[in-house]
C-alpha cells in the first residue's frame, strides 16, 4: 500500500483500521446488530477518514464544509426542500411569492418527481431563486445528504426522509439558532473571562422563606431550559441595549437576581452571545417559535436514547418490584420502631396514600407513562409526576388522549383469549402535581424519587439544593433516589457525551459528570450510591441508585442477628429430630446446629452489615457496585 507522506496517518495505522472495520462490519452484517458494534464501526470509519486526510484537507473540511453544511440544512428546512424531495403527500404548498401551476394554488408533484426534482421545479416550489437552489443542492449532494442524479436533477436519500420530520426540523432550527450562535461567541467569552467556563455572580441573596443563604462561587448555578420553576416574567426591554464587558459582569459590584426558590444565575456564554442578563429559559419563553422547537428537539433526543426501564438497562423487577415486596409490612404500627418515624409519619403512609414513584421534574411525563405501561399492574401505591404548570397541563392532555385511544380499542370476542390488561388503567393512576424542585418535596416517604436529565442542567450547589429537598422527604430503609443521567467515562468518552457537556457549559453553566463526581455530589446532599448501571453507547446513559447515607449499619447488624438466630433455630430443631430418630442422626443434628448457626451469623452479617442496606440491599456484581449492560 502506497500512502502519501503528507497524510495524517501512517501505513500501520491505516492497515489496523481497515482490518478492524472489516471485522466489525462482518459482525454487524452477519451477527446480532448490537449498538456497541455499530458505534465502534462508525468510530473506526471516522478515524480512517482522519488517517487518510492531509492536514489542510482536514482543516478546510472542518472550517468550510461542516459550517456551510449546517447553514444549508437550516435553509433547506425553512424552504421545505426535504418534504418536496420525499414527495410529501403528493403535494407541496408553495412558499409565499411562488408561482402556482394549478387552479387550487397548490403545486402538483407528478410521479416522475417522486424520485427526482429539477432545480427549476424546486425553485418554483419554494420561491427561492434557481441559482440559490442550485448552490444549495450541490453542497447537500457533496455532503451526501441528497443525490445528484444528473445536471440540475436531485433525488432523495434515506436521510432526507427523516430530515422532513417535525423532529428534525425542531432539532436543526433550535440547535442552529441557539447553541450554534453561542458556540460562535464562546472563544471570546472564555478569553475575556480568563478561561473560566462559568463566571459566577459575586453575591446572591436568599429567596424569601428559604431559610438559607447562598453566596456566589464557582458552583453557582444557572437556570435550566428544560425543568424546574419558571422565573417571574421579564420584559424584553430589560435586556441590555449595549454589550457590556465580561469584566463588568464579574466585578465585585455585580449581583444576580433570584426568583423565589431559585439559585443564582451565573454569567455564561449564552448571556454573552445574546447580549442579555436573562437566563436561557426566560429568554426563550419570550420567543414562542424557539420554545416550541426546543421542546420538539428535547423529545426527539430522548426518544433516541435507551429508556431506564429497558430490560438490558436498569433491573426494575429486581431492584424495585422485589424490594417492594420486602418493604411491605403486615403491621404498619411497626414502622416507627423500625425507622424511628413518628405517629404522624405512619399516618401519612397509609396504604391508600403510599407513593411508589415520584418523577421529579419529569416534563410531559414520557418516562413515567412508559413505566406505567410496562409495570403498572405489578406495583402498589401511587405514581406522581412533578413539574411546572405548563408541563403538567401538557401531560394531562397527552395522558387523556392515550387513555381514550386504549379504551377505544376493540375488545376480544367471546371465543378469543383474554388480552393483556389495557395500560390505560395504569396511566389513569398517574397524578400530575405542580412543583418547584427548589422547594421542599411535598411527597413524603415515597419508595422511589426519579430524576431524568434534571441535574445536568445545574451546577453543583444547585444540585445539592434539589437533592436536599428530596432527602428531607425520604424514609430510611424505604426510600431511594434514581438519577438517570449521562455518566461520563473517565477515559474514552463518546462525542455525544462530550458534546452535550459543552452545551451545558455554554448555555446554562452546568456540566455532565463522571461516576466519581456523581458520588461526591450525592454525598454532599446526604446520599450514598449503592449501584450504577450503564447501557453502553456513546451517550454513556446511566442510572444511579442512592439511599440515605449512614442508614445501613444499624439495619445491617439487625439483619445479621436475625439471620443468625434463624439458622440457630433451624439447627436446634434439626438436632432434636435427629436425636429422636437415632443417636448418630442426633450428632449430625448437633453439628448442623453449630455450623448452621455460624454460617447464619456470618451470612447475615455479610448480607446486612457489609452491604449495609437491609431492605433495599446493595447492588453488587462480581464484587463491584457498578453494573454494566
Amino acid at each position: 500500500m502506497n500512502l502519501s507522506s503528507s497524510v495524517l496517518g501512517n501505513r500501520d495505522e491505516v492497515s489496523i483500521l481497515l482490518s478492524s472495520i472489516a471485522a466489525k462490519g462482518a459482525s454487524l452484517l452477519h451477527g446480532p446488530r448490537e449498538p456497541p458494534i455499530r458505534e465502534a464501526l462508525i468510530r473506526d470509519a471516522r478515524a480512517l477518514i482522519n488517517a487518510l486526510s492531509m492536514p489542510m484537507e482536514w482543516l478546510t473540511y472542518t472550517c468550510w464544509a461542516e459550517p456551510s453544511r449546517y447553514a444549508a440544512l437550516r435553509i433547506a428546512i425553512e424552504l421545505n426542500l426535504f418534504k418536496a424531495l420525499n414527495g410529501d403527500s403528493g403535494k407541496i404548498a408553495p412558499k409565499e411569492g411562488a408561482k402556482a401551476t394549478t387552479q387550487n394554488d397548490e403545486l402538483e408533484i407528478h410521479p416522475s418527481h417522486l424520485n427526482q426534482w429539477s432545480t427549476d421545479n424546486l425553485a418554483q416550489t419554494t420561491g427561492a431563486s434557481p441559482t440559490l437552489i442550485s448552490r444549495l443542492m450541490k453542497h447537500l449532494a457533496a455532503m451526501q445528504i441528497v443525490v445528484e442524479k444528473g445536471p440540475g436533477l436531485w433525488g432523495p436519500t434515506p436521510l432526507t426522509v427523516w430530515l422532513a420530520t417535525p423532529q428534525a426540523r425542531d432539532t436543526i432550527s433550535y440547535c442552529f439558532d441557539v447553541p450554534n450562535t453561542v458556540f460562535a461567541k464562546l472563544p471570546a467569552f472564555l478569553a475575556e473571562g480568563q478561561y473560566r467556563d462559568v463566571v459566577p455572580p459575586t453575591a446572591c441573596p436568599s429567596p424569601p422563606g428559604s431559610g438559607r443563604t447562598r453566596s456566589g462561587s464557582v458552583d453557582a448555578t444557572a437556570p435550566t431550559p428544560t425543568t424546574g420553576p419558571s422565573p417571574p416574567p421579564v420584559s424584553e426591554t430589560e435586556e441590555r441595549e449595549e454589550p457590556s464587558s465580561l469584566d463588568a459582569a464579574s466585578s465585585p459590584s455585580s449581583t444576580s437576581t433570584v426568583a423565589p426558590g431559585r439559585p443564582c444565575i451565573p454569567q455564561t456564554a449564552f448571556q454573552y452571545a445574546f447580549n442579555t442578563d436573562l437566563d436561557s429559559w426566560t429568554w426563550g419563553r419570550a420567543r414562542p417559535n424557539l420554545a416550541k422547537a426546543f421542546i420538539g428537539y428535547v423529545a426527539a433526543y430522548h426518544a433516541d436514547q435507551p429508556r431506564w426501564t429497558d430490560e438490558d438497562f436498569y433491573p426494575v423487577e429486581d431492584r424495585l418490584l422485589q424490594t417492594q415486596k420486602h418493604n411491605e409490612d403486615p403491621d404498619p404500627q411497626t414502622w416507627g420502631s423500625r425507622t424511628g418515624n413518628t405517629d404522624d409519619d405512619i399516618e401519612e403512609n397509609s396504604d391508600k396514600d403510599s407513593v411508589f414513584l415520584v418523577d421529579v421534574g419529569g416534563g410531559r411525563g414520557d418516562d413515567i407513562m412508559s413505566f406505567a405501561r410496562k409495570y403498572g399492574d405489578a406495583i402498589r401505591g401511587r405514581l406522581v409526576l412533578q413539574d411546572k404548570d405548563a408541563s403538567i397541563a401538557a401531560f394531562e392532555a397527552a395522558r387523556s388522549a392515550s387513555v381514550a385511544e386504549e379504551n377505544s380499542k376493540e375488545q376480544p370476542k367471546a371465543n378469543e383469549q383474554p388480552r393483556d390488561p389495557s395500560p390505560s388503567s395504569a396511566l389513569s393512576r398517574i397524578e400530575g402535581q405542580i412543583h418547584d424542585f427548589f422547594l421542599l418535596q411535598p411527597i413524603k416517604h415515597a419508595e422511589t424519587y426519579y430524576l431524568h436529565s434534571v441535574l445536568h442542567d445545574w451546577p453543583n450547589d444547585a444540585c445539592v439544593q434539589i437533592l436536599e429537598n428530596i432527602v428531607g422527604a425520604m424514609r430510611p430503609g424505604h426510600s431511594r433516589v434514581l438519577i438517570n443521567e449521562v455518566v461520563m467515562p473517565d477515559t474514552g468518552a463518546g462525542w455525544r457525551a462530550t458534546g452535550l457537556d459543552w452545551c451545558m457549559m455554554a448555555l446554562v453553566g452546568a456540566r455532565e459528570r463522571s461516576e466519581g463526581e456523581w458520588r461526591a455530589l450525592l454525598a454532599r446532599a446526604g446520599l450514598r450510591v449503592v449501584g450504577v448501571w450503564y447501557c453502553g453507547g456513546g451517550g454513556a446513559e446511566g442510572v444511579i441508585e442512592a439511599v440515605l447515607d449512614g442508614e445501613g449499619g444499624e439495619r445491617g447488624e439487625r439483619g445479621g442477628r436475625e439471620g443468625g438466630e434463624k439458622e440457630k433455630r433451624g439447627g436446634r430443631e434439626g438436632g432434636e429430630r435427629g436425636e429422636r430418630k437415632e443417636r448418630k442422626g442426633g450428632e449430625r443434628g448437633e453439628k448442623g446446629e453449630r455450623e448452621g448457626g455460624k454460617r447464619g451469623e456470618r451470612g447475615g452479617m455479610r448480607r446486612g452489615g457489609m452491604e449495609g442496606e437491609g431492605d433495599i440491599g446493595e447492588c453488587i456484581a462480581d464484587g463491584k457496585e457498578v453494573v454494566r449492560c
